[in-house]
């Protein structure tokens, strides 16, 4: 489950805030997310328990898509993903690479580990691809409303990766212009017990299930 503010965009920013069960058992990734550009890095987390997930990144990640998506045309192609035969080991997973392209411009490149390689984790696997599903149905909903900025958010999902690659992303790079931009790494996973009170939804906020569309 989600939940999300009665306005549109400020709602996609805290779209992975979800409501809590009575476990507090939890699979945590830990994640960097490193500006290229400035050499800016910040660690973050993202914490699934039962069919709950918190993102800490997700404010930052909307941030960045608005900022691409200013002066953005309303029929940017949506991302088209494509897995390649190349094979690395990062960060101490075997991966394979894919790669993601709007039209024929490559915005994402990203090494992909099976989900048995992370320990713990392959039992979220179904709540990462609902989460995927929820972000297309939410931006095609926006791209339908018209206008520049909802267009370039639906060609830009920052989500829809999960309902496209068979595993999850060790370290994903994204482009613009041709040029890197943002490098986000899995550092870590584990299991952690955590407090319920993560999972609290704030004030002024409702319930949304994912993937309730499909």
């Amino acid at each position: 489950m989600t939940t999300h503010h009665r306005s549109t965009l400020p709602a996609f920013a805290l779209l992975l805030l979800l409501v809590c069960l009575p476990s507090s058992a939890a699979v945590v990734f830990e994640i960097e997310t490193t500006d290229l550009t400035s050499g800016e890095a910040q660690l973050g987390r993202i914490v699934v328990s039962g069919e709950n997930m918190k993102m800490e990144m997700a404010e930052r990640i909307m941030k960045q898509q608005l900022k691409r998506a200013s002066g953005a045309s309303d029929t940017a192609p949506r991302t088209e993903y494509t897995k390649t035969g190349e094979r690395e080991t990062h960060n101490g997973y075997p991966c394979v690479k894919y790669v993601g392209r709007r039209g024929t411009e490559t915005v994402l490149e990203m090494w992909v580990t099976d989900w048995s390689n992370l320990k713990g984790a392959s039992e979220v696997e179904g709540v990462f691809r609902s989460l995927g599903e929820f972000a297309t149905d939410l931006m095609e909903s926006l791209q339908q409303m018209g206008g520049p900025m909802a267009g370039a958010l639906a060609g830009g999902n920052p989500f829809d990766a999960f309902d496209n690659i068979a595993g999850f992303p060790v370290v994903t790079r994204s482009f613009s212009g041709g040029r890197p931009e943002n490098e986000t790494s899995l550092r870590e996973v584990r299991n952690e017990t955590i407090d319920p009170a993560e999972f609290e939804v704030p004030a002024g906020y409702r319930r949304q299930t994912m993937g309730a569309g499909r």
